[in-house]
C-alpha cells in the first residue's frame, strides 16, 4: 500500500473538504481518504499501482488547486483494523451491570444542542461520542443564524444609499457581487467552526467527534455510516443517548415543483448571483428576513402566504406595520393566496397562484421554499429504540426533555417545543444534567426573548396579548409608537412601536413586543424585566443611558398612567 499526502488549495469550509473527498474517493485504487481543511491537504491511503496523477487531476476538477505531494509506502492494508479505539469504536466501558459499553454517553446531532450536553458531560469526565452527519456547527452557524445575518446587513449597507435620510450627505448605490459575498461569508463560517467547535474538542479529550450518519439498531447501540465513503459501517454503544439532530425545511407537495426546482435557505445562501425575480412560500421569519434581504439586493421580491398577515406569531399591531415597511421597500405580497401550480414555458418559469382576486400567473427565477420546518429524525430508525415522534417528525418529550425511551433524551428544534439556538444549548445542558444525574429540572422558556431581523428588528419575550387572554389574565395594554423616542429621531429610525402587555390588578409585566432599530439588543433588557416580576410602575421610573432606543421601554410603561406627548425628556 501507499500513502500520499497532497497540499490542497482553495478550500474554504466542510463542504469543499466533502467535495475532495468525492472526487478523491473515484479514482481507482484509493482506499481511505483524510483531508484536513486546516492543514490545506489530504492524506490518502491506495493501492502500490496507485495513478497519482490521476488523483491530482481529480482535485483540480474538483474545483481546487493541488500543490506539493508526497509518496511514501506504509504497510498498513485494512484502515478499519488498523483503528485505535478513539480513531473509531471506543474501548468499552464496564457499567454496575456488569454489561460493557463503548461510551458513557452517545450524542446525535452536532449542533448547540449536542455540545453543551456533550460539555456538561466532558467535564464530569466521562467519555463521549458525538455523531454529525452534516457540517459541525449545526443550522445556526451553518444555514441559519451567523451566515442570514451576514446577508442581511449586507443588504443593509447596499440599500442604505436609497435610504439616506441625512441631508448634506450623497452616498450613491454602484454595484453588487454575490459570488464574492458568499466567498466572503464562507471565510468567515470556517472560521468560526474552528473557534466555536473544532477548538473545543481540542480543550475537551473526552469528546470523540465522528463525522457520519447514526441510525439506532437496539436501544443501546447505533450504527454509523462514515461521511467518508471509503470508511465500513460500524457500531457504538452505550446506556445513554441524547438525540439533537434539529430539524430540516418542510417541502410543500406543488405541482410542477420537481421541473421549476426550488431553494432552501441553505442554497440560497450560496447563490452566486442577484435573481430578478425571487418568488417565496412562506409569511413568517425566514421568509420575512430574505425576502427584504433580496429586496435590497435589487430582486423583485413576491411573498406567497396563506395567512391573513405576515409573522403570524407575533402581535396584529406588529405584523400590519411591518407589512407596510415591506411592502413601501417594494416587496409584494399576496396573502391569503395558494401557488396552485409551477411550471416552464421555453426555459421560463411560472407560478399559478391563487389570490383572493382570482388567479395570478406570474414569471420568476428563483423560488424558496420557506414554508416552515419539520423534525430531521426520518434517518434515525427511532423504532428500533422505542422512540416515538409526531406526524412532523419531532422527538416526543416530556418536561424533563425524556424521550418514551428511558435512556434517551431530546434538545433541540428535534424536540418541536422552540427553534432557536439560545434555547437548544440551553436544552442539551438540562437534557445531560437529567439523563446523567437524575436531577429531574424543567426548562423554563417564560423569558425566552426571540427576533426577527428584518429592519427594523421584530423581538417579544413573554406572553402575547392572546396568550395572556387565554391564561385567565385580566389585562392592560400600551401601544407605544417608536417616533416618540428621542433616539429614534435623532438617528431618523423612526418606524415601529413596542406593545406592553401586564396584569390589570398587580401591573405585572406579561409581555414585551417591539419593531424597533435593534430591538434585539433592547429586548434582552426587557427579558430581565420579566424575570423578575417587573410591574409597569417599576418600568416607567428606571434610570437609564440617554438617549438610546432602550428608552422607548419606559416610555411605553409611561404611557399606561400619562399622555407621552406631553413629557419633557427622561422625564
Amino acid at each position: 500500500m501507499k500513502t500520499i499526502d497532497i497540499e490542497v488549495n482553495g478550500m474554504t469550509c466542510e463542504h469543499c473538504v466533502a467535495r475532495v473527498n468525492k472526487f478523491i474517493s473515484a479514482v481507482p485504487g484509493v482506499k481511505h481518504i483524510d483531508t484536513f481543511l486546516k492543514e490545506n491537504k489530504t492524506h490518502i491511503l491506495a493501492d502500490n499501482d496507485i495513478n497519482v496523477k490521476a488523483i491530482i487531476l481529480s482535485i483540480e476538477n474538483a474545483g481546487y488547486k493541488p500543490g506539493k505531494y508526497e509518496v511514501s509506502e506504509t504497510e498498513k492494508t485494512d484502515k478499519n483494523a488498523a483503528m485505535t479505539p478513539t480513531e473509531g469504536v471506543s474501548a468499552t466501558r464496564k457499567k454496575n451491570d456488569d454489561v460493557s459499553y463503548d461510551y458513557d454517553l452517545i450524542i446525535i446531532g452536532g449542533g448547540s444542542a449536542a455540545f453543551s450536553a456533550a460539555i456538561y458531560a466532558a467535564e464530569k469526565n466521562l467519555k463521549i461520542c458525538v455523531i454529525e452527519n452534516w457540517v459541525i456547527g449545526g443550522t445556526c452557524l451553518n444555514r441559519g443564524c451567523v451566515p442570514s445575518k451576514h446577508f442581511i446587513e449586507a443588504g443593509r449597507i447596499y440599500y442604505e444609499p436609497l435610504n439616506n435620510k441625512y441631508k448634506g450627505i450623497e452616498i450613491m448605490q454602484k454595484s453588487i457581487d454575490m459570488k464574492t459575498l458568499v466567498k466572503e461569508k464562507n471565510i468567515l463560517l470556517t472560521a468560526l467552526r474552528q473557534v466555536k467547535y473544532y477548538n473545543v474538542l481540542e480543550g475537551y479529550p473526552q469528546i470523540k467527534f465522528i463525522n457520519g450518519t447514526g441510525r439506532f439498531i437496539s436501544k443501546n447501540a447505533v450504527e454509523i455510516i462514515p461521511a467518508d465513503s471509503a470508511e465500513q459501517p460500524f457500531t457504538v454503544s452505550s446506556d445513554k443517548f441524547i438525540i439533537a439532530t434539529g430539524s430540516k425545511n418542510r417541502i410543500l407537495d406543488i405541482p410542477g415543483l420537481e421541473d421549476t426546482g426550488y431553494m432552501t435557505n441553505t442554497e440560497l445562501l450560496e447563490i452566486g448571483y442577484v435573481p430578478k425575480t425571487l418568488l417565496i412560500q412562506g409569511t413568517r421569519a425566514l421568509a420575512l428576513e430574505f425576502a427584504q434581504m433580496f429586496c435590497r439586493f435589487g430582486s423583485k421580491v413576491i411573498i406567497v402566504g396563506r395567512a391573513n398577515r405576515v409573522a403570524l406569531n407575533e402581535e396584529p399591531e406588529i405584523s400590519k406595520e411591518l407589512e407596510n415597511i415591506l411592502r413601501n421597500e417594494g416587496v409584494e405580497i399576496l396573502l391569503g393566496s395558494a401557488i396552485k401550480k409551477l411550471y416552464k414555458k421555453e426555459s421560463v418559469k411560472y407560478a399559478e397562484i391563487e389570490t383572493g382576486s382570482g388567479i395570478k400567473i406570474i414569471e420568476f427565477d428563483e423560488f424558496l421554499m420557506a414554508a416552515g420546518i419539520v423534525g430531521n429524525s426520518t434517518e434515525l430508525n427511532l423504532n428500533a429504540a422505542g422512540v416515538e415522534t409526531d406526524k412532523d417528525g419531532f422527538i416526543a418529550v416530556n418536561e424533563e426533555l425524556k424521550t418514551s425511551a428511558d435512556n434517551i433524551y431530546a434538545a433541540g428544534d428535534i424536540t418541536g417545543k422552540w427553534f432557536f439556538v439560545t434555547t437548544a444549548a440551553y436544552e442539551g445542558k438540562i437534557a445531560a444534567s437529567n439523563l446523567l444525574d437524575g436531577t429531574h429540572i424543567k426548562p423554563d422558556y417564560s423569558a425566552v426573548a426571540h427576533t426577527t431581523f428584518t429592519d427594523p428588528e421584530v423581538s417579544s419575550v413573554g406572553l402575547t396579548e392572546e396568550q395572556a387572554l387565554k391564561a385567565g389574565y385580566n389585562i392592560d395594554k400600551a401601544v407605544f409608537p417608536i417616533g416618540y423616542t428621542p433616539k429614534a429621531q435623532a438617528i431618523f429610525k423612526t418606524e415601529g412601536l413596542v406593545k406592553m402587555i401586564a396584569e390589570k390588578e398587580t401591573g405585572k409585566v406579561l409581555g414585551i413586543h417591539m419593531l424597533a432599530h435593534n430591538s434585539s439588543e433592547t429586548i434582552q433588557q426587557a427579558s430581565v424585566y420579566i424575570q423578575n416580576n417587573y410591574t409597569v410602575e417599576m418600568v416607567g421610573r428606571e434610570i437609564g443611558v440617554y438617549p438610546t432606543m432602550a428608552e422607548s421601554l419606559k416610555l411605553c410603561a409611561q404611557t399606561f398612567t400619562k399622555d407621552i406627548s406631553k413629557l419633557s425628556c427622561c422625564a
